[in-house]
């Protein structure tokens, strides 16, 4: 078998509270004491031993999180700015400042601390039963919002739910 480099991609929800009320959402939650071990594992294993799966070998390791959830700001972010990590934070537009959900000025902070900044979407739906406006709300109308209030050009993008087809890709 053909080995090839690959990157690993981390993607989490919410650090140290297991419950947003989506369904699935535990999945993609950590503990924080879970969290900080991962971080430190990435920082501290020698960049000559990669991580291995299937045969794969992984070089680099991506960090990501979705939605915007305030733990991605009290809690994941003090781990990450310690251990000189960067991540990607997508950010669900329709949440930005309501209770449980990080607000302009914390994301401004994340992004002015070297995180990416993208977007997850105006409202979290699956892009993949609407209809052309509503496709083009969520996306564009998204990346819009989120250049307004950050003053910065959003490239990127984390689909919701992960379900696109050509349509979507388009």
């Amino acid at each position: 078998m053909n080995k090839k480099d690959k990157s690993i991609i981390l993607t989490y929800h919410t650090i140290g509270t297991l419950n947003n009320g989506e369904i699935g959402a535990e999945l993609y939650s950590v503990s924080q004491e879970n969290f900080r071990q991962q971080m430190e594992y990435i920082v501290h294993r020698p960049s000559s031993l990669p991580c291995r799966q299937a045969g794969i070998i992984h070089h680099q390791v991506l960090i990501t999180f979705d939605d915007g959830d305030i733990t991605n700001y009290t809690t994941a972010y003090p781990i990450l700015k310690e251990l000189g990590i960067t991540a990607y934070f997508f950010i669900l537009v329709s949440k930005v400042g309501t209770p449980g959900y990080m607000n302009w000025e914390q994301i401004k902070e994340l992004r002015d601390k070297g995180m990416t900044i993208g977007s997850h979407g105006m409202t979290h739906r699956i892009l993949t039963i609407l209809n052309d406006a509503e496709i083009e709300s969520e996306l564009k109308d998204s990346k819009k919002i989120m250049e307004d209030n950050l003053g910065v050009a959003i490239e990127y993008l984390s689909i919701p739910r992960g379900s696109y087809n050509k349509k979507i890709m388009e």
